[in-house]
């Protein structure tokens, strides 16, 4: 992946720009997505007489062509696994199935024949579960894996390996100590992962993708987040919401919240997009309420990397709705 930075006179990409002024990360954005341009706007610095665009080469789709299944044969991995194999069809994906062997905790004076006659046998049994499971889907048969290591570990090494586009895990719903070993395998997936991860609730009953919700900050830098998210929209011709909570007790140095919406469609073009700014002191409490009652199949969320103490915060609050959400949650890393 190669950036593009170029300082040009400002009169001269007046010029490029169909002589729009630039004034703003949006209108630029706009100006590229409507010529068609096979590069992505990153960034545009304005210092009068000189602006700085830094372009990218193309990312914005969202290209799914291997989704990575890890299963521990329970019944909320099943039902990750029927709604990867839904989404694999619709895509023309490659499925994988990954099974991870915990290592066991054994007696040092245990004979290494005895060790690896347990491996083998533990092996072979995943085996021959992933086999099944592979036999029930109809669909193009998968790739089946079976490692034997730490969960997260084995699961992000496969992923970037592999070149995963898309990793699709069941949760189970927990509080207090179950939390932090039932939420650990997904919530530690989601903060480490590269690609999306799609996380499914145990208690879903239906799977569909008529509404997508996006709780956005409304960086500037979202807009990339927005793209990738709209393929997946265009894919299942889907409503596509974007969920901003505003507290009202905190002063703002933010632009107007409906003002930046208002961009964010003008860049993109898509029609089907509705914005919701919500007043709550609680970020977390925002979502949550907005899911229990707005149009939501399906709540994606950025994932974080900035400092630490923000890291801190919007790590706990994704890892709060992928544990507790009832809808599907959809991450990116950011």
């Amino acid at each position: 992946m190669v950036k593009y930075a170029f300082i040009v006179n400002e009169n001269c990409v007046c010029n490029v720009f169909q002589m729009a002024k630039v004034e703003c990360f949006f209108e630029a954005y706009k100006l590229l997505f409507n010529r068609k341009i096979k590069y992505v706007l990153i960034n545009i610095i304005l210092h009068p007489p000189k602006v700085l665009v830094i372009l990218h080469l193309n990312l914005t789709t969202m290209s799914i062509k291997k989704i990575l299944v890890p299963t521990d044969f329970s019944g909320v991995a099943k039902s990750a696994l029927t709604v990867a194999a839904s989404i694999a069809a619709k895509a023309n994906a490659e499925l994988h199935l990954l099974n991870v062997i915990h290592v066991p905790v054994i007696d040092p004076y245990t004979p290494a024949e005895t060790i690896n006659t347990i491996k083998e046998e533990e092996e072979k049994s995943a085996q021959q579960e992933l086999a099944k499971l592979a036999l029930e889907l109809q669909s193009k048969a998968p790739v089946i894996t079976v490692k034997l290591g730490f969960a997260v570990d084995e699961i992000i090494n496969y992923s970037e390996t592999n070149n995963i586009d898309l990793i699709v895990m069941g949760t189970t719903g927990a509080t207090g100590a179950e939390e932090l070993l039932l939420g650990s395998n997904a919530s530690g997936v989601v903060g480490q992962a590269k690609m999306p991860v799609l996380c499914i609730p145990d208690e879903m009953k239906e799977f569909k993708i008529n509404d997508i919700v996006y709780a956005s900050d409304l960086e500037k830098n979202d807009i990339s987040v927005i793209t990738k998210l709209l393929d997946l929209a265009k894919l299942y011709d889907s409503n596509f919401h974007i969920l901003h909570i505003t507290d009202p007790e905190m002063p703002s140095e933010e632009k107007n919240p409906e003002e930046v919406f208002k961009g964010i469609v003008e860049a993109t073009g898509y029609k089907s997009m509705g914005f919701h700014n919500i007043d709550n002191t609680s970020v977390g409490d925002g979502i949550t309420d907005f899911i229990k009652t707005g149009p939501c199949d399906i709540l994606a969320m950025a994932v974080h990397h900035r400092s630490f103490f923000s890291q801190l915060f919007h790590r706990s609050l994704t890892k709060k709705m992928v544990n507790h959400s009832h809808v599907p949650v959809l991450t990116y890393f950011k």
